[in-house]
């Protein structure tokens, strides 16, 4: 007992020596300086804040009880559990083969559901479509490959991913994730690898067969000479073959989403998606745009998943055009384990308002990010009450926005005064919502900010004015809580003087500084040795270089001369 007395006073007075210590003085500031940081962040309402997680259980150690209440009192409001995959589901079902846990540990949909419901956060039950992965048992993926359901490589190699051109494994994937719907009360699917793994498959004889007799009903002259080698990149189908498997995908998301609206309309279908979403369609059949401009999702989730926080905004910028032509919410999806710390994940969360997200997915909810980071994040950026009503509740709505300054690129200037009107359906709607002002993703109240609202005394326009506006984003938050409705208008950017010529820089034709000589534009935007390639091109006397930030018509226009 003495002994052990002793190594306590002991170890008591190593940790003080430490403590005391100019290192562990230095460090105690630097942990009281990010405190202090993250206490202050502004925090904002009516948004949806979740986290992906793997584990069907919850968290290790915690049941769903647990692990759902460290959610709920860190200001989350909702969670997408993969709780399926192509051929394996951890809750009853008679679609797909139940994992053996079940019998031993319970229908864990069930269990998360009831937890959800007790702590008031919205459960998104997550699909890895297609792919069978680590949780399918071994047994079960050689029935899928022995059967032939499964994509196979160029050079003939089974995957563990089954062949979405089949009608089986269509319906597969179909009727599992309509059962969830008809079984359980939750309120959205989710839907991942809801594409090809990539370029290099399905190459099996049934994807030959089915790309065959697509090709004949779509052109009765065209049929494959070589396999594969025809539809491998740069063949004569290649083409083709891509956008056959782009088809097959779309088909799948259609059907799920019309057979859910049929079988509970308010059940929410959304995607997890790569962000890239212009060669996303042709290299892993991943079509986005496709599945948000015809509404047969709710929400898009692209896996914006960086620690560089210029590539996250840059985008970022390049995904919410679409958001505000479809008006689908866009909530981004934050690689939380790439960011490690709490003050990088709520920096992230800031930038994500401030461009224009309607809410966050955090990846993953793991031991380290519940315990190092969701304490901080508590403190300042979720510490505000989201509500009920999130904006995925809501129908959208088409605005009038100001159209930009001339040579700006759709911003304002500084000091500018704007206009955004939205017409609805009937005049007492527009008399019955509130209206706020966002900027930079916080709500008026921070900046004292009152917007001059007008109301049409016949009709049913609604219009607000802001006045000499600062430089930062603004958007309009609109809101009727007995009509849920929930919805924010397009973002309106005001430019300081050095914002505007940041933004003539990036977005308009390269800048050449003599009219002479052989125009070379040199890439600098993110890039590893772009800056000192222009300077030694600069120093060149037959050559005329200058920095290029984008590849649009007019500026490749604008060099050589």
């Amino acid at each position: 007992m003495r002994f052990f007395a002793l190594l306590l006073t002991l170890a008591l007075v190593l940790t003080s020596a430490e403590n005391n210590s100019p290192d562990g003085q230095e460090g105690q500031k630097k942990a009281a300086k990010a405190q202090a940081w993250l206490a202050t962040r502004p925090s904002r309402a009516s948004e949806l804040r979740g986290a992906w997680i793997h584990r069907p259980f919850g968290l290790p150690g915690k049941n769903w009880d647990e692990t759902i209440k460290v959610l709920a009192d860190t200001g989350f409001n909702a969670i997408f559990v993969n709780m399926a995959w192509g051929y394996c589901a951890d809750y009853e079902s008679q679609v797909l083969p139940v994992h053996p846990d079940v019998a031993k540990r319970g229908d864990q949909l069930a269990l998360c559901l009831a937890a959800c419901r007790k702590y008031g956060v919205e459960l998104h039950v997550w699909k890895v479509c297609w792919n069978m992965g680590h949780r399918t048992p071994k047994a079960l993926i050689e029935q899928m490959q022995k059967a032939g359901r499964t994509q196979r490589t160029a050079a003939g190699k089974d995957t563990l991913y089954l062949a979405p051109h089949r009608q089986d494994n269509f319906e597969l994937e179909r009727d599992a994730l309509l059962e969830i719907v008809r079984k359980y009360p939750v309120d959205g699917i989710h839907l991942d690898y809801i594409r090809y793994p990539d370029a290099g498959c399905d190459f099996s004889e049934g994807a030959k067969e089915a790309f065959a007799a697509w090709l004949k009903q779509r052109d009765g002259q065209m049929s494959i000479a070589h396999w594969p080698e025809d539809c491998q990149e740069d063949g004569p189908l290649w083409r083709y073959f891509l956008d056959w498997r782009r088809r097959n995908i779309n088909r799948l998301v259609q059907a799920v989403h019309e057979g859910v609206k049929r079988t509970r309309p308010e059940v929410a279908v959304s995607a997890a998606v790569y962000g890239s979403w212009d060669g996303a369609p042709l290299w892993i059949g991943q079509d986005a745009e496709t599945w948000m401009r015809n509404h047969w999702i709710d929400f898009v989730c692209p896996m914006d998943y960086t620690a560089n926080d210029r590539e996250f905004t840059g985008w970022l910028k390049r995904q919410l055009p679409l958001v505000d032509e479809t008006g689908i919410p866009l909530y981004v999806g934050i690689g939380a384990w790439k960011l490690k710390t709490p003050e990088a994940v709520a920096r992230q969360m800031l930038l994500a308002r401030q461009l224009g997200a309607d809410g966050l997915i955090c990846f993953s909810l793991n031991p380290a990010f519940a315990q190092d980071v969701l304490p901080g994040l508590k403190a300042g950026v979720t510490s505000m009450e989201t509500g009920a009503l999130l904006p995925h509740h809501s129908r959208s709505l088409r605005w009038e926005m100001p159209a930009g300054q001339p040579g700006l690129f759709g911003h304002l200037r500084q000091g500018d005064s704007f206009t955004a009107s939205v017409l609805f359906d009937t005049a007492e709607e527009a008399a019955r919502v509130s209206v706020t002002v966002e900027k930079d993703g916080v709500p008026q109240g921070t900046f004292g900010l009152l917007p001059t609202v007008m109301r049409a005394k016949e009709g049913a326009l609604l219009a607000c004015t802001m006045k000499r506006a600062r430089p930062g984003r603004y958007r309009i938050l609109l809101k009727d809580e007995k009509a849920r409705l929930l919805h924010r208008s397009p973002v309106v950017s005001v430019l300081s003087p050095a914002e505007a010529k940041e933004v003539r820089l990036r977005e308009g034709t390269p800048q050449f500084a003599r009219r002479k000589g052989l125009r070379v534009g040199v890439w600098v935007d993110n890039t590893y040795g772009g800056e000192p390639i222009l300077q030694a091109l600069q120093s060149v006397g037959e050559l005329n270089a200058a920095p290029l930030y984008n590849l649009k018509p007019e500026s490749r226009d604008a060099g050589p001369g």
